[in-house]
C-alpha cells in the first residue's frame, strides 16, 4: 500500500476557488493564494500588510477598514460583501469571511481569510427580481390572482394584488380549502 503523503496548506489553499489570505494577529496580511493574485493581478509586494486596499472599490473601503478593525479588536469573525477589482480593472462581488485561529491560551495567532466571488448569485437575484416585477405587473393588468401552495404544509400564500383585489387585510396563509371557497367552480363542478 502506498501511502500518501498531506499536502501543504498552502498547495490545499491554493487549490480552493475562492481567494484566500493568511493575516497576523494585529491585521497585516502575509499571505495570499495563488488565486488571490491571479484575480487581482497584483504581486505578493503590492498586497503585503495593507496593500490589500488598493483593490477595494473607494467608495466601499472605509466600512470595509471599520469592521475589519472591529473583527481585529474583539476577536470576532469578519463578514462583510463588497466589491474588488480585478486584473481588468473590472469590480466584482465578493463574501468574505475571516475567522481568528487562536492558540491553547486562547490568544489569536492568525486570521484565515477567504473572499468568495457571489457575482453569479447576485446576477441570478437581479433576474429573479425582474421576473417578479414582470410577473406583478401581468398579473396586475390582468385583474389576476396568483397563489403559491406548500403542499407539505396546507399553507396557501397570496401574491401581494390578491389581497387588495379580495379585500383582504390578514397577512397569513390560507389553507387549499379555503383558496377553493373563493375559486369559481368549472362547468363539471358543483357550486
Amino acid at each position: 500500500m502506498i501511502q500518501r503523503q498531506p499536502a501543504p496548506p498552502e498547495v490545499f489553499a491554493d487549490a480552493l476557488p475562492q481567494l484566500a489570505w493568511v493575516a497576523r494577529p494585529d491585521g497585516f496580511i502575509y499571505w495570499y493564494n495563488r488565486r488571490w493574485h491571479e484575480y487581482t493581478g497584483t504581486t505578493p509586494e503590492q498586497v503585503q500588510g495593507w496593500g490589500w486596499t488598493c483593490v477595494h472599490d473607494p467608495s466601499a473601503l472605509p466600512k470595509v477598514l471599520e469592521q475589519w478593525q472591529l473583527s481585529i479588536a474583539s476577536g470576532k469573525t469578519f463578514e462583510l460583501e463588497f466589491p474588488l477589482r480585478d486584473a481588468d480593472g473590472r469590480f466584482r462581488p465578493f463574501l468574505t469571511r475571516a475567522a481568528p485561529v487562536r492558540d491553547a491560551d486562547g490568544q489569536i495567532t492568525h486570521w484565515v481569510g477567504t473572499n468568495t466571488d457571489v457575482s453569479a448569485q447576485k446576477e441570478a437575484e437581479e433576474r429573479m427580481r425582474h421576473s417578479e416585477a414582470s410577473l406583478r405587473l401581468a398579473l396586475n393588468a390582468a385583474y389576476l390572482i396568483a397563489f403559491e401552495w406548500d403542499i407539505a404544509r396546507n399553507e396557501v400564500w397570496r401574491h401581494h394584488n390578491a389581497d387588495e383585489l379580495m379585500g383582504r387585510t390578514e397577512k397569513k396563509p390560507d389553507t387549499y380549502e379555503t383558496v377553493r371557497g373563493y375559486v369559481h367552480p368549472g362547468p363539471d363542478e358543483p357550486d
